[in-house]
């Protein structure tokens, strides 16, 4: 009898949960640019948590541009948490309804393109899925390649309000995925059915190349559950 197959456990950092939860205490509160937020010792009693677990989260979130982290004053809202309200929203979400809608779309996309591709766009895909493969072989996952070849993809279409709108969704799912512990195996998968896709396209094979994008979108699926 056939063993099943070693799943790997991927779950969410406890400094992301906390991160997720101060989000939402400041959209719940309405807080505005320049408010005051409670101190780390005060998240850390009202999480439940070590101060360090919420100062790795603090980190996360000025990063992002959420909040400002001032030494001897205190943590404030930063200038940026309207304008990127979407994104925080979007963290709250279902990450797998985030991924399906970014599939649908890109789908539709590669199936135009496999009708009007050249030769100059196939060589400009080529170059960050080589990147990618080459550093695979040393077991290291390029993301800025392949986001690059995502971005590509979508940019030969020619659509700009389709592009900017899966450019926004990518971006809040790989910068979520990537703080995901254990997850480079899975996008390490997912390199040789990236060469399958671009293969698809070249041959204009928009059932192979259909077939590749479904197969990257279920790998996906298991990082985020």
């Amino acid at each position: 009898m056939q063993a099943n197959r070693i799943q790997m456990v991927v779950k969410e950092p406890l400094y992301m949960k906390i991160a997720e939860a101060i989000l939402k205490f400041i959209k719940e509160n309405h807080l505005k640019e320049g408010e005051r937020l409670p101190s780390e010792r005060a998240l850390a009693e009202q999480c439940a948590t070590s101060r360090n677990s919420v100062r790795e989260a603090l980190r996360v979130l000025e990063q992002e541009g959420f909040i400002s982290v001032q030494t001897g004053r205190g943590i404030y809202v930063a200038k940026d948490t309207e304008r990127d309200f979407i994104h925080m929203t979007l963290w709250e979400k279902n990450f797998k309804e985030i991924l399906e809608a970014k599939y649908f779309l890109e789908l539709g996309v590669v199936e135009k393109l496999c009708q009007t591709v050249t030769e100059e766009q196939l060589v400009l895909l080529e170059e960050p899925l080589l990147q990618m493969e080459e550093g695979a072989r040393e077991n290291v996952y390029l993301q800025e390649a392949d986001f690059l070849f995502h971005k590509r993809i979508r940019e030969f279409c020619e659509n700009a309000t389709l592009v900017q709108l899966v450019d926004n969704l990518s971006y809040t799912l790989a910068d979520y995925g990537m703080r995901i512990s254990g997850a480079t195996p899975y996008w390490l998968a997912t390199i040789p059915t990236h060469r399958e896709l671009l293969e698809g396209i070249r041959s204009r094979d928009m059932e192979r190349a259909g077939k590749a994008c479904r197969q990257i979108f279920e790998l996906d699926v298991e990082v985020f559950q």
